[in-house]
């Protein structure tokens, strides 16, 4: 039998003890007990650490840019939507049939005049206007009955 016997008491020679030691500790006993290569597995480990949270952030980066162009894209559809919506009320057929079923009729070239600038005379009359516009108004029977006065 090697080794020391148990419960005799014996202790185990200091070779005995070497040789233990050394079948025990092998490659990793030494990484793990060496000081410096516990700092470079520390080192290394928060290198992976670092790399993963970047790898992490980079996906995070990508997703959101992925819902940034999904909303985009869904922005350029309905503006383009809205553009042929725009140019079909626009259109200048659309409009002369609206205003005829209201009643209203094209004016003639003849018809298209310029106004002369009388000087102060324009900027009373505006006056007198915006005074007029800013009472409240009256029924046709009132402006009739105004105009019929003698005062009116």
């Amino acid at each position: 039998m090697s080794g020391p016997v148990r419960g005799t008491g014996a202790r185990p020679t200091p070779a005995a003890r070497r040789r233990g030691a050394v079948l025990t500790r092998g490659m990793l006993g030494r990484l793990v007990w060496n000081p410096p290569a516990r700092a470079w597995i520390g080192l290394v480990a928060f290198a992976l650490i670092g790399i993963v949270a970047g790898q992490l952030w980079v996906v995070k980066l990508g997703a959101g840019i992925g819902r940034a162009l999904e909303h985009v894209t869904t922005l350029e559809r309905e503006n383009a939507a809205l553009a042929v919506e725009v140019s079909t009320l626009s259109s200048g057929e659309r409009v002369e049939r609206f205003a005829a079923a209201r009643g209203m009729v094209p004016g003639s070239e003849s018809a298209v005049s310029f106004l002369r600038l009388r000087g102060g005379l324009d900027a009373r009359q505006a006056v007198v206007a915006l005074a007029h516009s800013s009472q409240p108004p009256t029924t046709s029977t009132e402006a009739a009955a105004t105009e019929a006065s003698p005062g009116g």
